[in-house]
């Protein structure tokens, strides 16, 4: 609070990079937050999602680009790698989310997809 112009905001840019990198930091290594996950060695998705979001705040807030460079090396995040897992019986992702739309916004939306 008693810093202002330039300092303010880069005490926010410190503050907003340490918390994605926290954020990655969680991702990368759950050690044994998520256990079946550690074992599967696959990420949590909805913690990607959150890595992704917060990434977003720092970067509206900064006025700076998206870190793509964030997903790299995450398992099942590049498009060319294989998501095959052997002891899993089905394969594919799952995305939930709520999106609130008017009837012709959602039916545009569903063509498109």
């Amino acid at each position: 609070a008693a810093q202002n112009g330039d300092q303010s905001n880069h005490g926010l840019a410190q503050t907003l990079n340490a918390v994605v990198a926290a954020a990655l930091e969680a991702v990368v290594d759950p050690d044994g937050q998520l256990d079946p996950l550690t074992q599967a060695h696959i990420v949590d998705a909805g913690a990607v999602g959150f890595l992704l979001g917060l990434d977003t705040l720092r970067a509206s807030a900064l006025g700076e680009e998206l870190q793509p460079e964030l997903l790299e090396g995450l398992h099942g995040y590049g498009v060319q790698d294989p998501h095959i897992h052997l002891d899993h019986e089905s394969e594919g992702i799952e995305l939930m989310c709520t999106i609130n739309l008017s009837p012709l916004d959602a039916a545009t939306l569903r063509l498109q997809l």
